[in-house]
């Protein structure tokens, strides 16, 4: 049953309520007592009870349940720390979403905001030019030491703190912010492009060119900064794009210091040998006399200058004739048979080594016949080479009228340098590899000097590391053992991986790798262990 007064649920025959003490003899007058289980059936309801209720001027109380006790408030202490770590929270938030809006600025709208130009920064890249790709470029100095932070808030301070202890990309945000801020200050733009610059030289030593490249051309967007110029340079000839490094040192042109003439220099010897190869011999002469003008006892220069200049005398009315891959060129009457057949045979040779490596080369390659006596001035080769290739096919071909075994095999063993040249991109290919290649493409095989080699194996003194560098300041004797050992290994590279083991290894270093890596990478084994199992196989 329920209570009128309160609608507390009581036992049924209840004669006051034990909730607000009711005298329920009175309510059951009024009408039926009610249960849970008359709710349906009753004439009235605990809605109904309710309505009369209100209707009696009498206000209901419905209670359910006893409530719980309230919590306790927490003391004053606890709810500052709860505030100050939401505080904390959000202004966390907030720095990053100010972050990425600093990070999504484009150079373009910096050079937008930029006012004024401030002094000139002071700055200095090392002395270790990088003359050799790879070689380290370094700062010195305190970066922006031209300029005083005094006046231009805390952050900047912090910004040089940063770069004192290295960290080039802390300092870079916190100028680059300020000078977003502030974009007529001089003095902040000096502090950022010398970040840049850090970053830029870091980033080259590191050996990210790509990198290093983007940052010089984010502080180049601020001015022609020397410093910056010359890192730009340097990256680029470093990236074998030595027109655009020269390109961009021609600012420093009329007063290039030490460090900037060492790299001129280099260039100009970088782009000489590029004409050379194209048989632009008038071009070629042209960069080198430049690079003997900034250092006249370079000895290389003048070795290059003599050969070129004593090539170019030699090809003096010289005929060409274009292939579809090769040119070639002889002097004119009696070599004129001799032309038509190497370029003949040369294109057989593209065909052949091509099928084999899947590789076709889209460049041409240029073959040069001399006379005997033509061929030794130009290229002071020993007695004992046939022919030799230095970027250029050169052959003494006098007097030849048709196809011969030996001029085949020649044909195809210099090709088979152009084509290590072209798939290993220029980079140093070990000797041993290099002309085992070439004698493997010629058709030679080493079976044929099978105890020969086999004894050189049991000797123990055999080592292809030895066998690196080049051949030509070899006797005849030592040639002889350089050579078979070379195609020996060259042999069981390819009889065990397959002669696409060998492209896998050029492509590798054509990457940058080291010859490890590269065996690493292509056949799983390194560059000892590779040796061994050789010699082994020679041994059995």
């Amino acid at each position: 049953m329920y209570c009128r007064s309160c609608w507390a649920n009581l036992p049924d025959g209840s004669a006051t309520c034990s909730k607000c003490g009711a005298d329920l003899s009175s309510q059951s007058s009024s009408g039926p007592a009610t249960s849970d289980s008359s709710l349906t059936t009753s004439g009235s309801s605990p809605a109904a009870g309710r309505k009369g209720a209100r209707n009696s001027g009498t206000k209901p109380r419905i209670r359910l349940q006893e409530a719980e006790p309230a919590a306790k408030r927490p003391p004053k202490i606890g709810r500052f720390i709860l505030i100050l770590i939401l505080a904390c929270i959000a202004g966390y938030f907030y720095y990053l979403n100010n972050l990425k809006v600093v990070e999504d600025i484009t150079s373009e709208q910096l050079r937008a905001m930029d006012g004024e130009t401030g002094q000139e920064m002071v700055i200095r890249l090392g002395d270790a030019v990088p003359d050799t790709p790879g070689a380290a470029l370094s700062l010195q100095g305190d970066t922006a030491t031209g300029s005083s932070s005094r006046g231009l808030g805390p952050e900047i301070d912090e910004g040089r703190t940063f770069m004192d202890e290295g960290d080039y990309e802390a300092a870079y945000y916190i100028f680059r912010n300020a000078h977003i801020e502030k974009p007529g200050n001089g003095a902040i733009k000096e502090y950022l492009v010398a970040s840049l610059n850090n970053l830029g030289a870091t980033e080259y030593n590191a050996g990210d060119l790509e990198l290093a490249e983007g940052y010089f051309r984010e502080a180049l967007d601020f001015g022609p900064s020397p410093d910056t110029i010359y890192g730009l340079a340097s990256v680029l000839a470093n990236r074998e794009q030595y027109g655009f490094a020269l390109e961009t040192l021609e600012p420093l042109l009329d007063s290039p210091n030490a460090k900037v003439s060492k790299l001129l220099t280099r260039l100009y010897y970088k782009l000489a040998m590029e004409l050379y190869e194209d048989n632009d011999f008038n071009g070629a002469l042209d960069y080198l006399r430049e690079g003997l003008a900034i250092e006249p006892g370079n000895t290389n220069l003048n070795f290059w200058l003599q050969r070129v200049e004593k090539e170019a005398k030699a090809e003096e009315g010289f005929r060409t004739k274009e292939g579809s891959h090769f040119t070639v060129k002889f002097e004119g009457g009696v070599n004129s048979t001799a032309g038509h057949l190497v370029a003949l045979l040369l294109e057989e040779a593209y065909l052949r080594i091509g099928y084999d490596l899947s590789f076709y080369p889209e460049d041409r390659v240029t073959a040069i016949l001399y006379s005997g006596q033509q061929f030794r001035d130009v290229t002071r080769s020993p007695s004992w080479a046939g022919a030799i290739f230095d970027g250029t096919i050169k052959l003494p071909a006098g007097g030849l009228t048709e196809k011969t075994r030996l001029l085949e095999k020649t044909l195809f063993h210099e090709y088979g340098h152009a084509v290590v040249l072209r798939m290993a991109k220029g980079k140093r290919v070990p000797t041993w590899l290099n002309e085992g290649f070439a004698q493997y493409v010629e058709g030679d095989r080493s079976d044929k000097r099978d105890s020969f080699i086999k004894q050189l194996a049991s000797s123990g003194r055999l080592s292809l590391r030895n066998l690196e560098g080049s051949f030509l300041g070899l006797d005849s004797n030592g040639a002889q053992v350089a050579y078979t050992a070379s195609l020996s290994s060259v042999e069981y590279l390819i009889d065990e991986f397959g002669i696409s083991s060998v492209k896998w290894i050029l492509e590798a270093l054509g990457r940058g790798m080291s010859m490890d890596d590269a065996m690493r990478k292509s056949i799983y084994l390194s560059y000892d262990n590779f040796e061994d199992s050789w010699l082994s196989s020679l041994k059995r």
